[in-house]
């Protein structure tokens, strides 16, 4: 599945589930891009002839959203009451 789609003014950039991650320069001839990552991106901006990209679990790629350029998801520690440990109140 896909859920975002940003135009860079040269190209349209689509980004989905496992990491998918869609180009095409006309909108009816698709090539798949590695994106370096195998979370679900759920949104793609474009910001002049980059994007950014974001999804699952904190994960961010931006400029060419390569592979090289993506930035690891943090970590992120549950509680037994399902909040992060960094959304709990400080006591």
């Amino acid at each position: 599945s896909l859920f975002s789609i940003a135009w860079t003014g040269a190209r349209f950039v689509a980004v989905g589930e496992k990491g998918l991650r869609l180009e095409s320069v006309d909108a009816a001839h698709w090539s798949s891009v590695p994106s370096g990552t195998a979370n679900d991106l759920y949104r793609v901006r474009a910001i002049g002839s980059d994007v950014v990209a974001v999804g699952q679990g904190g994960t961010i790629l931006k400029g060419s959203c390569s592979p090289e350029r993506a930035i690891a998801a943090p970590a992120s520690t549950r509680s037994n009451r399902g909040r992060t440990r960094e959304e709990r109140p400080r006591s």
